[in-house]
């Protein structure tokens, strides 16, 4: 058996098990056009990528995908694919723990990618506008286009930049934080068919209350969790607003740490994860090859 996670190269490796009657299960996280926006000299073989990707899909066994809207992008883009099975993504609640909150100043964390589409420009806006409250600072990890932004705001905003930082450090950094964020936008084409976001599900775990976007495949835990509040894209000024009610309303933010964190040893960690993956990985046999 073979475990994948799917990108437009791996066709050959695909290939070669099914030559060898190596069960194929394939991971996807998103569309194919991600690929194109994050590395743009791409798109001069936009024809063959596209061709390829859909290759690469009717060839698997089993496919997984972390959104419900992605399954359904994967039914139109290519029918020939594995009737999705939809597992989002989780947390660990053993390395992500609860403890009181840090501060003043307060911490508000943004951990992830520094991409146009992960809404960053609206997040350090956000700090610049009269609703962010005072004795707050917003801490940003991660690593992308976007990093000498962050790190020019540092010099005139209540910004802390970490740059890339290694994934067993982000704990330390998110547990006792006023709240996490994850500002996504729907300019990309995994904002319009849903993402599900890591970092949401790792503050959760963390007691740590979330502010997310409207966007498919991250609103669905924090509502579903009660874990955090939900603002319009492109809106900086809803953000800090939500940011200073975290601030003031000491009661709500707990309680939406306490739900958050409940939610997750309740069904949404890695291990149960495994349990909706793992009928997949000892299903016997493959598909007919195509």
């Amino acid at each position: 058996m073979a475990y994948v996670r799917l990108h437009p190269l791996v066709l050959p490796a695909v290939r070669a098990a099914r030559r060898r009657r190596v069960r194929v299960v394939g991971e996807l996280n998103g569309p194919w056009e991600d690929y194109l926006e994050a590395h743009p000299p791409l798109r001069l073989l936009e024809v063959p990528l596209r061709r390829w990707f859909r290759r690469v899909l009717a060839g698997l066994d089993a496919l997984v995908v972390v959104t419900s809207q992605l399954a359904q992008w994967v039914r139109q883009f290519e029918p020939r694919a594995p009737e999705p099975r939809v597992v989002p993504n989780a947390a660990d609640p053993g390395a992500f723990c609860p403890r009181p909150l840090d501060g003043p100043p307060f911490r508000v964390v943004y951990a992830g990618a520094l991409w146009p589409w992960q809404g960053v420009e609206d997040l350090l806006t956000a700090t610049a506008r009269a609703e962010w409250p005072p004795n707050v600072e917003l801490l940003v990890m991660g690593a992308g286009p976007l990093a000498d932004q962050v790190r020019d705001t540092t010099a005139r905003g209540p910004v802390r930049f970490l740059g890339a930082v290694e994934h067993s450090m982000v704990p330390q950094h998110l547990s006792g934080a006023l709240c996490a964020v994850s500002p996504k936008t729907s300019h990309a084409a995994h904002g319009r068919v849903g993402q599900s976001a890591i970092k949401v599900y790792e503050a959760l775990a963390a007691g740590v209350p979330v502010v997310v976007t409207d966007i498919p495949g991250q609103r669905e835990p924090v509502e579903e969790s009660g874990g955090g509040a939900v603002v319009p894209e492109g809106r900086p000024d809803r953000i800090a607003e939500a940011v200073a009610r975290l601030v003031s309303d000491s009661e709500e933010r707990q309680a939406m740490g306490r739900a958050g964190r409940a939610w997750i040893e309740q069904g949404n960690t890695w291990a149960d994860r495994i349990a909706l993956i793992e009928p997949l990985l000892r299903r016997p046999g493959t598909r007919d090859a195509r």
